[in-house]
């Protein structure tokens, strides 16, 4: 009997990292849409609409709540600039969150693709690179 516990607790034992592993990773992750509307970039977070002013605060709201590691979900509408991915990308940071993926959608949102953003420093820009006329004008 005593072997019987010994095996028993040593599976327990082995198996509780794992639960506790799942349960952290099986959150819902938290959605932020950037769609684009009437030239500008509109944010949701989940089904609520955000003002641009007003997406720092809810987004650290969340991070109070759901902790860093809280997976978030950005999905961004496909007429944007660059500008708004980067815009997005750099508040998302500055509030803390480490799980993001982000999600390019077509306007029609038929399909979606992943953005794979290299979390590595900025870093400067090469000043000898030679551009055409028509991209320095």
């Amino acid at each position: 009997m005593r072997s019987t516990n010994r095996f028993l607790f040593l599976i327990i034992l082995l198996l509780a990292p794992a639960k506790l592993r799942a349960e952290s990773t099986n959150r819902a992750p938290a959605a932020v849409i950037v769609e684009f509307e009437k030239g500008n970039a509109k944010y949701r977070v989940g089904s609520k609409p955000i003002n641009s002013e007003d997406i720092i605060e809810v987004l650290g709201d969340l991070i109070r709540r759901s902790g860093p590691k809280a997976p978030i979900m950005v999905y961004i509408d496909e007429r944007n600039s660059l500008a708004a991915l980067s815009n997005v990308r750099g508040i998302i940071e500055k509030v803390g969150f480490f799980d993001v993926h982000y999600y390019c959608f077509t306007a029609d949102r038929e399909m979606m693709e992943e953005i794979i953003i290299n979390r590595k420093p900025a870093m400067p820009f090469p000043q000898k690179v030679a551009f055409s006329k028509s991209l320095s004008q």
